[in-house]
């Protein structure tokens, strides 16, 4: 069993918001634990799930603190895959979920809320016992990066601070955006956060930085590699020279335990 969490990128100010609305909504868990006046709020509100996958369907179920509150169907999993990379590590990934009141069915609706797939997870790992700033601020730096998101442990030197990847520095603040960044990372040993490139070329790379308490974020193994391309295989119902397949559900298949006695027959013994 997972004990800890793996805290997944939020999407950064004024990118597209992937929302995924959750089936199964436990009504009653959302009802007994959120305040009215959450749920009737025009954009209703968020807390923190944790994405746990479903062995019997391949996807998702969406835990609150206090249960399981719904779940994300296999095809919306495999669109974000890159996340089973925190299972990996035998940890959860954790994420934001939005609340609100359909008023025309009087039900509670609930969506998690992820970044592009491309930017939920990082790229690269960041040292271990490294810090990372919460998100809130985006700051346009000058480097040359894929899109995608990355780790970067930030070095305040003088009056600039350095974004290393890698211990290799990848860009370089000055001017009033010092300041900002040194104000975030006041009383931390080995701070770091989020950076996102943004545009398919790596015209658009910003630093993003915000208020609030940094956290420590485990090493992940290396990105996922693309599967390899296959050949479609022929339908089961297809008949291939002298063989051939029915398909069939699985409850046709199955069968009650036996219960009861049941004689058994035995040879009979050669005693002589």
């Amino acid at each position: 069993m997972p004990d800890s969490t793996y805290p997944l990128a939020l999407p950064p100010a004024g990118t597209d918001v992937h929302s995924m609305p959750i089936e199964r909504v436990n009504q009653a868990i959302l009802f007994s634990q959120l305040r009215t006046a959450e749920l009737i709020a025009p954009t209703g509100t968020l807390i923190d799930v944790t994405l746990v996958p479903n062995l019997a369907d391949g996807g998702w179920r969406v835990r609150w603190g206090y249960g399981t509150i719904g779940a994300l169907p296999a095809g919306i999993r495999s669109i974000f895959s890159d996340i089973d990379r925190v299972n990996a590590i035998h940890s959860q990934p954790e994420t934001k979920a939005r609340v609100w009141m359909d008023k025309e069915v009087g039900l509670l609706r609930v969506a998690v809320e992820l970044p592009a797939p491309e930017l939920v997870m990082p790229l690269t790992s960041a040292p271990d016992g490294t810090l990372i700033l919460p998100q809130g601020e985006l700051i346009k730096i000058d480097a040359d990066l894929p899109k995608g998101q990355y780790l970067v442990f930030l070095r305040a030197i003088e009056n600039h601070v350095e974004l290393l990847i890698d211990g290799q520095v990848i860009a370089v603040l000055t001017g009033s955006d010092v300041a900002l960044v040194r104000a975030r990372l006041f009383g931390i040993d080995l701070p770091g956060a989020r950076v996102f490139s943004l545009g398919d070329q790596g015209e658009q790379v910003v630093l993003d930085v915000g208020p609030g308490s940094a956290i420590a974020v485990p090493a992940l193994p290396a990105p996922l590699q693309p599967p390899e391309s296959k050949p479609v295989p022929e339908p089961a119902s297809v008949i291939t020279s002298d063989s051939w397949a029915v398909t069939m559900s699985g409850e046709q298949l199955a069968e009650p335990a036996p219960s009861g006695t049941r004689p058994i027959s035995l040879p009979k013994a050669d005693l002589s």
